[in-house]
């Protein structure tokens, strides 16, 4: 049973006549991760979904702005621009979803962070 809490927005859902490339340890990693994400998270968010697109095409066709990624409270989905994200994108995102989530009043997010991530 496939994991629907992860999707993969493939490049031939683009372009359907688009050549099938065989995704690259990049985008591997990416998925290894946000599976890894999704698990530890399920606990404090239950429907949290998140989507990996493959070309910021897609990407940007979805989220109608530009950027790597970002979080949506109203759907509980993370959207990922797996061409242009690194590594610590997809537990960045994960984080802001537990900040809002779980404190869910920006008065209280702010300081949060600002302290956590005091230089």
């Amino acid at each position: 049973m496939e994991d629907e809490s992860i999707v993969v927005n493939k490049r031939s859902q683009l372009d359907p006549a688009a050549e099938q490339k065989k995704p690259s340890m990049a985008f591997d990693s990416l998925l290894s991760i946000a599976k890894t994400g999704i698990s530890a998270t399920k606990s404090l968010i239950p429907d949290i979904k998140v989507v990996l697109h493959e070309t910021t095409d897609q990407y940007r066709k979805t989220i109608k702005r530009d950027g790597i990624a970002e979080y949506n409270p109203a759907t509980k989905t993370i959207h990922i621009d797996a061409s242009g994200a690194n590594m610590r994108t997809v537990p960045h995102e994960l984080f802001h979803a537990v900040l809002i989530e779980k404190l869910a009043d920006d008065s209280v997010i702010a300081p949060v962070t600002k302290k956590w991530f005091k230089p």
